[in-house]
């Protein structure tokens, strides 16, 4: 399960993340510099991962959807499954229940499609995970507001 830390301004803030992201951001650029995607899409994975630790729910959306893009033009569907995933549970978090149902569908897609039957099935389940968290959260009434994404987001842990 994984907690979130409350966003203030540089507050409370964990010093340590904030170290982490500007090392996964110099090493993002020495990806690019090198010319490799992977490496370019490992390093916007972990920016995104530990955004979300920070609650920076858009600026990790924004890394874990760019780290999608670079796995998908580099043809890595392991990684890209794996990027899509935390952008669905980012997008449950910021209550964009039909993005995360997207997302869903793009996950099916990529596991019907992939080859490498070792994660697929794996993948599946977590793409499957993903849809019941959705579709939990679509059925919760408005009334419940930001009780129903703590909800969902509890679902997810």
């Amino acid at each position: 399960s994984m907690a979130l830390i409350a966003r203030g301004d540089g507050e409370g803030r964990d010093p340590q993340l904030l170290r982490q992201i500007e090392e996964f951001g110099r090493q993002r650029e020495g990806c690019q510099r090198a010319g490799n995607r992977q490496g370019e899409a490992a390093a916007l994975l972990n920016i995104a991962s530990t955004r979300l630790l920070l609650a920076d729910l858009k600026d990790a959306l924004d890394a874990a959807t760019a780290a999608r893009e670079l796995s998908a033009k580099a043809k890595d569907t392991e990684s890209e499954l794996r990027e899509l995933l935390l952008a669905g549970h980012v997008q449950l978090a910021l209550g964009q229940v039909d993005k995360a149902d997207a997302l869903v569908r793009d996950g099916l897609a990529l596991c019907r499609r992939s080859r490498e039957a070792r994660f697929a099935d794996a993948a599946k389940s977590a793409v499957e995970g993903l849809a019941a968290a959705a579709s939990a959260m679509a059925g919760a009434s408005v009334a419940e507001g930001e009780g129903a994404v703590a909800g969902g987001l509890c679902a997810l842990a």
